[in-house]
């Protein structure tokens, strides 16, 4: 418009002036297109889901969309959610303390979109996350915003109104040692997990482990437990 009052004063070519016209058409024409959708998105969308049921808005949160364990996660959410009037968001929300990605100094800053009024409820892929946190800390950043219903995947959150999913590691293992013992003639097993002293997960998983070497009379070599940190170099 600037341009348009500097120029209104000077004599222009016919080229000149038949641009100028189409610009400033449609600029006017834009400006009524998006005009109409921000009125309808603001005024006309409320007033018709007022008092209504809507499709519901699940975030998902994961540390990482590379790895094969998130991955087999998303997939069963998805295959899940296929026939359901649910959408899903997956949020990435990295991990503070976790110093082995670009992006960690990044980490839980997604917190206030995922408890933003659009969300319903938020499904935690909280393992990962407790390798390099305390479950306080975890609870802590999650409990500064509006609550929300929580499922929390692999272990349990100190939140209102969340439920917890775990794997029942106990049977998967004794199926596992008693095979190697009974059909290899094994004794010696090694284990490889995350370190039990941080990771919540990983200490159950290691007792299950545990337990199952006792069933079968087999004496664990602690000379033979290697644990990561959920990185290739480790």
């Amino acid at each position: 418009f600037f341009r348009i009052f500097v120029l209104k004063n000077r004599p222009l070519e016919s080229s000149k002036k038949t641009t100028l016209l189409h610009g400033v058409n449609n600029l006017y024409r834009n400006f009524l297109f998006y005009g109409k959708i921000y009125y309808i998105i603001l005024k006309v969308i409320p007033n018709i889901t007022k008092g209504k049921s809507y499709m519901k808005t699940i975030a998902v949160v994961v540390h990482s969309l590379t790895v094969e364990y998130t991955l087999s996660i998303l997939n069963g959410i998805s295959d899940y959610f296929k026939e359901k009037d649910i959408r899903s968001i997956i949020t990435q929300l990295k991990a503070p303390s976790y110093t082995n990605s670009l992006y960690e100094y990044q980490s839980f800053s997604s917190l206030p979109s995922i408890f933003s009024d659009q969300v319903d409820g938020l499904i935690v892929v909280s393992g990962i996350y407790n390798t390099t946190n305390t479950l306080k800390t975890l609870v802590k950043e999650f409990s500064k915003y509006k609550s929300k219903p929580v499922v929390s995947i692999s272990i349990p959150l100190d939140l209102p109104d969340c439920s917890t999913v775990i794997v029942d590691d106990s049977k998967s293992y004794e199926k596992i040692i008693t095979h190697l013992r009974k059909e290899h003639k094994v004794r010696k097993i090694a284990f490889m997990g995350t370190d039990p002293e941080t990771s919540t997960e990983g200490k159950h998983r290691f007792q299950c482990f545990m337990n199952a070497m006792k069933k079968n009379n087999l004496t664990f070599d602690s000379d033979l437990f290697f644990y990561g940190n959920f990185t290739t170099s480790s």
